[in-house]
């Protein structure tokens, strides 16, 4: 039963990331859970509340590990739970709903933000270690964030 719905999940990646052609851009990230939904994240089919929800992450307090974006929305190949890493989720996740906490090195530090995803242009904005970031997209190795009024990116370590 639980290879026949794991090959189910694998066909509807399999076919929303052949509709999506080369727009998924890679990010390998992991973020954490920002929504307060009691009944857990939504993981879906594909990139859209169009496609139906494969399953759901109850744990909120669970890690994703994050392998590309198509607009707003992120591709889910694993998770690291309060009980284990399960390798096995694959799907879609609204990405606003996921964020990181700004990753100083050490509390002594900030966070840059940047208007674009290049340590060339002028910085517009600090977060404190630990400060909330809500993730609004990714490139390479930069996340686009959110926090109160400042957007930007900044660099993953």
């Amino acid at each position: 039963m639980k290879s026949r719905i794991l090959s189910a999940i694998a066909a509807s990646l399999l076919a929303a990331t052949t509709a999506l052609g080369q727009s998924l851009s890679p990010c390998h990230v992991q973020l954490s859970i920002f929504d307060t939904d009691e009944h857990g994240l939504n993981v879906r089919s594909g990139p859209g509340t169009n496609y139906p929800i494969s399953t759901n992450v109850t744990d909120l307090d669970s890690v994703l590990d994050i392998e590309g974006v198509h607009g707003l929305w992120v591709r889910v190949i694993g998770i690291t739970d309060s009980k284990n890493r399960s390798p096995d989720l694959n799907g879609w996740v609204y990405g606003p709903l996921l964020g990181t906490n700004a990753f100083a090195a050490d509390s002594g530090h900030e966070t840059k933000l940047y208007p674009q995803p290049s340590e060339s242009g002028r910085v517009i904005g600090r977060f404190s270690h630990g400060e909330k970031l809500t993730f609004q997209g990714c490139k390479n190795h930069w996340l686009k964030v959110t926090s109160g009024s400042q957007s930007g990116w900044v660099q993953i370590p």
